[in-house]
C-alpha cells in the first residue's frame, strides 16, 4: 500500500498596523540640575535621567512608571491558491485572526506587569 504525500506552499503574512504607545512617568528631579539644562537638552531624555538619578540616593529608583497602554491591530494573511487548498488557507486566516482579537485584551494588560517585573 504506497502512501501519497501532499505538498503545497502558502505564503503568510503578520501585519501589525496602528501601534501606539503611552506612558505615564513620575519623575523625581533636581531643580538645581534642571535649571541648568538648555533648551535642546530639555528634550532630550537622556538628560532628563541623568537629572532623576541624581536627585536621589543611588539606592532608590527616581522613576516610577504609573501607566502603559500599548495599541496594536494585528492581522495576518494566507494564501494558499485557488481550490481546496485556498478555502482551507481562508480558514485558518479566519481562525488565527479571530483569535489574535480575542487576546489583544491579554496581551495588552500583560505589559504593565512585565515592566514591573524587569525594573531596576
Amino acid at each position: 500500500f504506497a502512501e501519497e504525500r501532499y505538498k503545497s506552499n502558502f505564503n503568510m503574512t503578520l501585519e501589525l498596523g496602528n501601534i501606539s504607545l503611552s506612558a505615564r512617568v513620575l519623575a523625581m528631579l533636581s531643580q538645581r540640575l534642571m535649571d541648568t539644562l538648555l533648551v535642546d537638552q530639555l528634550q532630550q531624555p537622556e538628560c532628563l535621567a541623568a537629572v532623576a538619578r541624581d536627585a536621589v540616593a543611588p539606592a532608590v529608583v527616581p522613576v516610577q512608571l504609573q501607566q502603559f497602554a500599548v495599541n496594536v491591530t494585528p492581522s495576518i494573511h494566507i494564501s494558499c491558491g485557488t481550490g481546496v487548498e485556498g478555502d482551507f488557507a481562508e480558514t485558518i486566516e479566519t481562525t488565527v485572526a479571530a483569535l489574535m482579537r480575542g487576546y489583544q485584551p491579554s496581551l495588552t494588560a500583560l505589559v504593565p506587569g512585565l515592566l514591573e517585573r524587569f525594573r531596576p
